[in-house]
């Protein structure tokens, strides 16, 4: 849990992402978190078929510092 003040290290991890990258037609792409240490959506702004709607959940490991 990440309280105020604490100092911590968020990342997603390079595989995972690309691997979502590498599935979409998409050039532009938008990363939602509510809080950094929650998982996120990621979304394409462009590039997706009409009536076509794709959403991925992005989760980002916290690296203590």
């Amino acid at each position: 849990m990440i309280t105020k003040g604490m100092t911590c290290k968020l990342v997603l991890i390079r595989v995972f992402l690309s691997e979502m990258l590498s599935n979409l037609s998409a050039t532009d792409v938008l990363i939602e978190m509510s809080l950094p240490n929650r998982a996120g959506i990621l979304t394409p702004i462009d590039g997706t078929d009409e009536g076509e709607q794709v959403t991925m959940l992005v989760m980002p490991v916290m690296l203590n510092s």
